[in-house]
């Protein structure tokens, strides 16, 4: 098996694709094309396809729609891709072939259907065209870079990307990608932080075929948690840190490190609210509760501000979505598991009413099932299952029939867990009901 296939297994030829629907957008970098006509093109062109699997009728699909207005981007892709844009409702074998069955996601393939990189959910229109810039380079020529070329970053990116894509040698692919992430601000700044993402996943894939991987990341992790420590970290730093992590599967060593922070230095407290912004949901999971409320003691105006600002670029197609760190736009899913990680830590520290408030809030601007489940297990996690049935509840009254079904699935689960939890007693929430 090829490094690449670790990526996608291919395991059977795609079907030929329906005609673009009337609903999907007409203007940007789509060709009207099947993905037959598409590949068949890209192959005779030497070209990559470029495949955005988008539902018109979703809100975070007509929101990512708008990067596709960008004149550099549409640009960009059009010189470098066959780009085209696919229901998966329309062709559900070739999105269930890229994993793409919930848009918006973005696949480039070779024109050999290999799939080179990938971008799943909303994002920004310099992080799209950064992650497949980075993805292209080197895929037509890339040689071992000697002489002048051996101090060009993007001579290294190609060979790197060269040896990934025909799935040898490893430990060379290694030490190209590594050469970037050492070297590369030092003649084009900024690249560090736009490449990051993309050098640290292609690494982390190396691992199947290099044991080299493990110990070059875990040792520029240990460089960077010393700047930190030592007051000379910049933001992009510290989000490094959670991104090594993330990408060695070890997680826990970011939370661990935040409990180690203290609020009483101005400097480690800073670390901290950067790491509760970054890191929430992991930092709940460890139950740091306290932490995260002494931090962000009443969550209800940030979460408000957000909504706002969601409200105020959904409703004016001129201003931007609203940008979260790293080239991530801001999302109402976003927005809703930040709400309950919250909502959980105000729970267990007795605030139930003002955890109510922020439900409330919550699910008034989001009336669906998914949201009504997402604090349903919020409260199922610290077994207050009383909690849960009267959220479940309340979505039985509000939600459409899709949406019931989803909640009455949840109720089931909540009950189960009440009844099984038979060596404490049940608990409630008295100041949240």
């Amino acid at each position: 098996m090829t490094i690449p296939s670790i990526l996608l297994t291919a395991g059977f030829a795609l079907m030929a694709a329906a005609p673009p629907s009337s609903a999907l957008q007409t203007e940007g970098p789509f060709l009207p094309l099947k993905s037959q006509d598409a590949f068949a093109r890209a192959e005779k062109e030497g070209l990559p396809v470029l495949i955005w699997f988008t539902d018109p009728e979703l809100p975070e699909c007509r929101r990512m729609a708008r990067i596709f207005k960008d004149e550099s981007l549409t640009n960009w892709i059009k010189e470098n891709t066959i780009c085209i844009q696919v229901r998966p409702q329309d062709e559900p074998k070739l999105a269930s072939h890229y994993a793409a069955q919930a848009p918006p996601a973005t696949v480039l393939v070779q024109n050999t259907r290999q799939l080179i990189e990938r971008l799943d959910g909303v994002v920004s229109a310099d992080k799209f065209l950064s992650t497949f810039e980075l993805a292209v380079t080197g895929l037509r020529t890339a040689v071992l870079p000697e002489g002048d070329l051996a101090k060009d970053p993007y001579a290294w990116l190609a060979w790197g990307n060269h040896l990934f894509t025909l799935g040898s040698n490893p430990e060379e692919c290694l030490n190209a990608y590594t050469w970037v992430l050492d070297y590369a601000e030092k003649t084009h700044p900024g690249l560090r932080a736009r490449s990051l993402e993309f050098l640290l996943k292609r690494i982390a894939y190396l691992k199947l075929g290099t044991d080299l991987a493990t110990p070059r990341l875990t040792q520029r992790r240990a460089d960077i948690q010393r700047l930190i420590v030592g007051g000379k970290a910049t933001e992009q730093n510290i989000y490094e840190l959670i991104r090594f992590n993330f990408w060695l599967r070890q997680e826990k060593n970011t939370t661990d490190f935040f409990a180690q922070l203290t609020n009483q230095d101005e400097v480690q407290k800073g670390i901290r609210e950067i790491l509760i912004w970054h890191d929430l949901e992991q930092i709940i999971a460890w139950r740091n509760y306290s932490a995260v409320r002494e931090l962000v003691p009443d969550p209800k105006p940030m979460i408000l501000q957000r909504f706002e600002a969601l409200a105020a670029s959904t409703e004016d197609a001129s201003k931007p979505a609203p940008l979260l760190a790293y080239g991530l736009t801001d999302s109402r899913s976003r927005i809703v598991r930040d709400a309950a990680l919250h909502y959980e830590a105000l729970l267990f520290s007795g605030l139930g009413k003002q955890a109510k408030d922020l439900k409330s809030v919550v699910l008034s601007r989001v009336a669906t099932g998914r949201a009504y489940v997402i604090f349903m297990a919020k409260s199922n996690r610290l077994k207050l299952y009383a909690l849960s049935k009267e959220t479940g509840e309340a979505g039985m009254e509000a939600l459409g029939p899709k949406g019931q079904k989803m909640v009455g699935t949840a109720l089931i689960r909540s009950e189960n867990l009440g009844k099984a939890e038979t060596a404490d007693p049940e608990k409630t929430v008295e100041d949240g009901r």
